[in-house]
C-alpha cells in the first residue's frame, strides 16, 4: 500500500511539473540520448547532398530529437475513441441541428464538422472560426450569459469530457463548487423534450475533486444529477486497457471492474 501512494505521488508530482513548468526529465533524457544520431544523421546527409547536386539548397539546423522511434499518432486515449465514437452516433442520427459544449475542437467538433454544421457554446474565445462551426462565447453557470439559448429546444446537444471542469476556474470561469450542477441546468433547459444529450465525464468509483483540473465522478453522482431530468438510453465506459464496452444492461460494478475512466450517457430530456 505504502508502495502504490509513493508512487502515485511521484507520478502526480512529475507530471505537474512537467506539464505546468514546462520541464520533463524524461523529454530531456530522450533529446540527450538522440542528440549523438541527430548529429551524424546530419552530417551524412549533408554529404549526401553536396554530392548528389552542385545547386543544393541551404540547410538550417532545426532538430526534432523526440520523435525517433514515436508511434504514427496516439490513438489509445479514451478521448481519440470518445470523439470519434459520438460522431459517428451522430452521423447515424442526422440532426436537423446540433449544438456541442465545451467539447474538443480538433477533435470531435471537427469529425461533426465533416458531414454537418455545428454550433458551439463555451466560455473560452476562439479568435479562428472555420466553415461550418458557429461559435459562441457563453458561461452556462450563469442564466444571463446563456438567456438567449435557454429555449431553443434543441433536438441534439453533446457535451463530452467538459462538464467536471465547470467551477473549478481553470479555463477562467467563477469558482463554484456546484458548477457542474448548474451547466448541465443550462443545457437541460435549452433542449427539447425527447431531446438526446451525449454527456462524457471522468469516471471513478469514489468521487473527487481535483483542483483545479478536474472532477471525477461516480455512478451515484451521476444518477444523482440526471435525476428527474434525463433517463438513460445506453451508458458507455471507455478504458485505454479494455477500450469501448455497452454497460447499459449490467451492473455498474463492471465499470469498476473493467478499470473504466470514463463515462458516455447517452440521455433522452424529459
Amino acid at each position: 500500500m505504502i508502495y502504490l501512494i509513493t508512487r502515485s505521488l511521484v507520478k502526480d508530482l512529475y507530471n505537474f511539473i512537467s506539464s505546468q513548468f514546462g520541464f520533463s526529465p524524461f523529454k530531456l533524457f530522450l533529446s540527450l540520448r538522440y542528440t549523438g544520431r541527430y548529429i551524424s544523421n546530419f552530417l551524412v546527409f549533408s554529404k549526401m547532398l553536396r554530392k548528389s547536386s552542385p545547386y543544393s539548397p541551404k540547410i538550417f539546423i532545426s532538430p526534432q530529437l523526440q520523435n525517433f522511434n514515436e508511434e504514427a499518432g496516439y490513438t489509445k486515449s479514451e478521448y481519440f475513441a470518445q470523439d470519434l465514437f459520438v460522431a459517428q452516433k451522430i452521423f447515424e442520427k442526422r440532426p436537423l441541428r446540433h449544438v456541442d459544449v465545451g467539447s474538443r475542437i480538433d477533435g470531435f467538433v471537427a469529425h461533426i464538422a465533416t458531414f454537418m454544421p455545428i454550433e458551439v457554446l463555451d466560455i473560452r474565445p476562439i479568435t479562428n472560426e472555420h466553415y461550418g462551426i458557429k461559435f459562441f462565447k457563453v458561461d452556462l453557470m450563469n442564466n444571463e450569459s446563456c438567456a438567449n439559448f435557454a429555449s431553443l429546444s434543441l433536438e441534439s446537444v453533446s457535451c463530452l469530457h467538459a462538464l467536471e471542469h465547470f467551477g473549478l476556474g481553470r479555463y477562467g470561469d467563477s469558482i463554484d463548487p456546484n458548477g457542474h450542477i448548474l451547466g448541465l441546468v443550462s443545457i437541460y433547459n435549452m433542449m427539447a423534450h425527447g431531446g438526446i444529450l451525449y454527456l462524457s465525464v471522468p469516471f471513478s468509483p469514489n468521487s473527487s475533486i481535483h483542483f483545479n483540473s478536474h472532477r471525477c465522478f461516480s455512478v451515484q453522482d451521476i444518477y444523482q444529477m440526471i435525476k428527474l431530468k434525463f433517463e438513460i438510453i445506453s451508458l458507455y465506459g471507455f478504458s485505454s486497457i479494455s477500450g469501448i464496452k455497452d454497460y447499459t444492461f449490467t451492473s455498474s460494478d463492471n465499470l469498476r471492474r473493467d478499470d473504466c475512466q470514463l463515462i458516455l450517457l447517452i440521455l433522452r430530456r424529459i
